[in-house]
């Protein structure tokens, strides 16, 4: 009987004794599964900071890049409205220029003036008609002496008859009765050059000069057509 108790209670110290071992192993493998989980969460929460980290950044440099193509934009923008404006600036004074330098033609023309050969097939006028037979009456049937009317007519007499004809000034040229007179100016002088008018075979090179009695000349003469 003795010995029946005695592995009674052998058995039951050593169930006690499983149980514990079980308990603390079950508690053993609870903290580790526990610190697992802290361990995954944490990496969870890096992981997730380093992504919102790295979106904030992209963002930032998006828009850092939006608004360096806004700032380089605008750059433009003002580089090419400020080309247009000096553009601008520089064809007006161009035409202010050119209506000025119009304008001194006509006020020298208005002084009056005489149009007349000067060469004929390139040899002096004078020394042609003597030597080299250029028409004796070249000269009295080419000059032509006239004054300015109006913006577009001059009155004009040649070979003894006034008459009106119509004029233009460009930026280079005057053209006058059909002669197509070239022109420079400095400041407010105005300087003629030569022209050509065909006399048959021959070339007759013409000149403009002023004439301050131009108008009490043409006005004068008999016939006033």
């Amino acid at each position: 009987m003795k010995k029946a108790l005695v592995v009674l209670g052998t058995t039951i110290v050593l169930l006690s004794l499983a149980a514990c071992g079980k308990s603390e192993s079950t508690s053993k493998d609870s903290s580790s599964s526990e610190a697992k989980s802290s361990s995954m969460l944490k990496e969870k929460e890096n992981s997730s900071k380093k992504e919102s980290t790295k979106r904030e950044s992209s963002k930032k440099e998006s828009m850092k890049k939006v608004s360096g193509e806004k700032a380089k934009a605008i750059s433009e923008s003002k580089a090419e409205s400020i080309t247009a404006a000096k553009a601008s600036s520089i064809t007006a004074e161009s035409s202010d220029k050119a209506a000025n330098e119009m304008t001194a033609v006509r006020n020298e023309l208005a002084k009056g003036f005489v149009l007349s050969p000067k060469l004929f097939n390139g040899i002096d006028v004078d020394k042609a008609m003597e030597k080299s037979g250029a028409p004796q009456n070249i000269v009295s049937d080419y000059t032509k002496v006239g004054y300015v009317k109006n913006d577009s007519t001059i009155r004009m007499e040649q070979m003894r008859s006034a008459f009106d004809v119509k004029y233009t000034i460009t930026k280079t040229y005057v053209v006058i009765d059909g002669s197509t007179i070239p022109y420079t100016t400095q400041g407010t002088g105005v300087t003629f050059g030569s022209w050509t008018e065909p006399h048959g075979k021959d070339v007759i090179t013409m000149n403009l000069r002023t004439e301050s009695g131009a108008k009490s000349i043409v006005d004068s003469v008999m016939t006033q057509n």
